[in-house]
């Protein structure tokens, strides 16, 4: 017998925190991580060793729906309508899949999405730095809560998509995509929870 086999037959996950899951996880990196926002902010291969930027700063770079998506480093979706010719570095956070296993329970992916100019990508201590961000994001993220959600998980025994790291985009701008993945029944509807 499951934790949820005792939930009752009218209970139904509703998924209510979906819409906030990526401004969550942006949340998360404008309180604790400055390495990413400074190889978001600063281009040259010295961008770890410039000066943390302000919360003002990091801020200004998530996209909001403006008209000039080139003047915006984060994003909550995949893929950009414009194409792009400054030489940056670009982060997607936004929820990848809902595998439900049941109708009060689901598997919900994350990706997070690193595309850098090829001309910027390498950095001054021999590092490049798309997996400088990826490595960063699964410090950040595998085992983070999310809240009513659940705890984010960088792990193949969640039930749903495969957790992992791959390769993505082409020359000049390549990337790479980050899933991890978490176990909710949030919402539930007919029981007085949650």
């Amino acid at each position: 017998m499951s934790e949820f086999d005792s939930i009752g037959n009218t209970a139904y996950n509703k998924y209510q925190g979906l819409p906030k899951l990526a401004y969550t996880c942006i949340s998360r990196l404008l309180d604790v991580n400055e390495t990413i926002f400074k190889l978001l902010y600063y281009d040259g291969p010295d961008a770890l060793d410039q000066s943390n930027i302000s919360a003002a700063q990091k801020r200004a770079l998530i996209f909001k729906g403006q008209e000039k998506m080139e003047d915006y480093r984060i994003f909550m979706d995949s893929g950009q309508s414009d194409a792009w010719t400054t030489e940056t570095t670009v982060l997607c956070i936004y929820p990848y899949d809902i595998n439900p296993l049941n109708r009060t329970v689901g598997v919900t992916t994350m990706a997070f999405e690193v595309y850098s100019h090829y001309k910027i990508n390498h950095l001054n201590n021999y590092t490049t730095r798309i997996d400088t961000i990826i490595q960063q994001l699964i410090y950040e993220f595998n085992g983070f809560n999310l809240g009513e959600v659940g705890r984010l998980e960088f792990d193949n025994r969640m039930g749903g998509i495969a957790q992992k790291m791959n390769s993505k985009g082409v020359t000049p701008y390549k990337g790479k995509y980050l899933l991890m993945s978490t176990k909710s029944a949030t919402g539930i509807q007919g029981t007085g929870a949650i």
